[in-house]
């Protein structure tokens, strides 16, 4: 039911924007950009420590999709608008990440068991670009096809853990938390309309027992690193 809530939610979220750029005009519906990406995820908290955190077959498959609006193409009065809206977007991701937990001294009969964390986040991110971008192909030959960017934001997302022997989940019922993002990556231009991006951000979370041991420490964090190829639809059609 949460998933089929956050899906629902994010399809919403799709056909405004799709409608709202037709309400606006066709300019406006150019700066709509619908994707996929997919990476790597992985947690750190009380059983991960910063050295393992960063091992790369630690990591676990993640995947989603997004939707990316471009504050562009709007044909504003005076430059520093102009500038803002070649350099400024927002992002909103429906993501299924995996992580995995591993107890480590932390009580003596659950020594070396194993947790494999799922969750499933609905996040927004405004992300800025060092240089003037365009998911316009043809603006952008003008100038630079690809950009740096940082990025920040929040989320919600549900979660749960299973047993990675046995199978059986922690939780009768997946809990929900909140996340802030920070992150930052590469953009380029691939031809007019689509655009491919590498990333990598850090989520931290606003729970504790995101790996079933709550300490009462610092929340517990987890990270996604991946690519993603977006598609402007008008662009691509009116190319």
């Amino acid at each position: 039911m949460k998933k089929v809530l956050m899906i629902t939610t994010f399809n919403v979220i799709c056909l405004t924007a799709f409608n709202q750029g037709f309400n606006y005009g066709l300019d406006r519906s150019y700066c709509i950009e619908y994707g996929l990406q997919g990476g790597l995820s992985q947690y750190r908290g009380e059983s991960i420590g910063i050295k393992s955190a960063f091992d790369a077959w630690d990591y676990k498959f993640a995947y989603g999709v997004f939707v990316r609006y471009n504050f562009d193409y709007d044909y504003s009065q005076t430059n520093i608008d102009k500038l803002l809206n070649k350099r400024f977007s927002l992002k909103v991701n429906l993501l299924h990440l995996n992580a995995d937990a591993k107890k480590k001294g932390i009580d003596e009969n659950d020594e070396g068991k194993k947790w494999d964390i799922m969750i499933n986040e609905l996040s927004a991110v405004l992300e800025y670009s060092f240089i003037s971008f365009s998911s316009s192909y043809k603006e952008n030959i003008k100038g630079y096809p690809l950009t740096p960017y940082i990025c920040g934001g929040a989320g919600g997302f549900f979660y749960n853990i299973k047993d990675a022997g046995t199978g059986k989940k922690v939780f009768d019922k997946q809990k929900m938390a909140l996340c802030g993002i920070v992150g930052g990556g590469l953009k380029a231009g691939l031809t007019n309309g689509i655009v491919f991006d590498v990333n990598a951000q850090l989520r931290v979370t606003s729970t504790d027992d995101l790996d079933n041991m709550n300490n009462g420490g610092m929340p517990d964090m987890y990270y996604f690193i991946g690519a993603g190829l977006s598609f402007n639809i008008q662009q691509i059609i009116h190319k």
